[in-house]
């Protein structure tokens, strides 16, 4: 569990952090060199969990040894089924990271949530929908590892 403490007196306590894989994680199904190593370090202090529709088919190769669950979505809208996951966790206690279409409502959802501009680029829309915009999935790895930076961010 992470406590972050921001917009003044707020407290907020994170214990799941949601990850999108493609685009997020992995560029064309591949992960973000270095990732598996800083995923296995936050997934110390806090659960991590993968959901994807893995339209590479690769999340299993690529996620083996990393640490964190992964639940992939065969069917079905991937955005939707993103955020009923959200709401079927404690909302509250989860943050999410992504940088697609799909991951706006998850986003929305969640307690916290950060938006990634990765080679795969962003969906414009997220911005609005996030707290915080980071230019790499390690910028945002890296504000769980190291709190105090999103409450700099986030302070009042």
């Amino acid at each position: 569990m992470i406590k972050i403490n921001y917009h003044g007196d707020e407290k907020r306590f994170i214990e799941t952090i949601v990850i999108d894989f493609n685009g997020t994680l992995a560029v064309d199904g591949v992960l973000v060199p270095g990732i598996k190593r800083k995923l296995m370090a936050v997934s110390k202090v806090v659960k991590v969990v993968v959901l994807t529709g893995d339209t590479y088919g690769t999340v299993d190769n690529q996620m083996a040894g990393a640490g964190v669950e992964t639940i992939r979505f065969t069917n079905g809208d991937a955005g939707v089924m993103k955020q009923k996951y959200i709401i079927g966790s404690n909302p509250e206690s989860t943050a999410t990271i992504g940088n697609g279409y799909n991951d706006v409502m998850m986003s929305e959802t969640a307690g916290l949530s950060i938006a990634v501009i990765g080679d795969e680029g962003c969906y414009g829309k997220l911005f609005e929908k996030t707290d915080i915009v980071v230019m790499d999935i390690h910028k945002a790895l890296d504000l769980f590892l190291h709190p105090k930076r999103i409450k700099a961010t986030l302070n009042k």
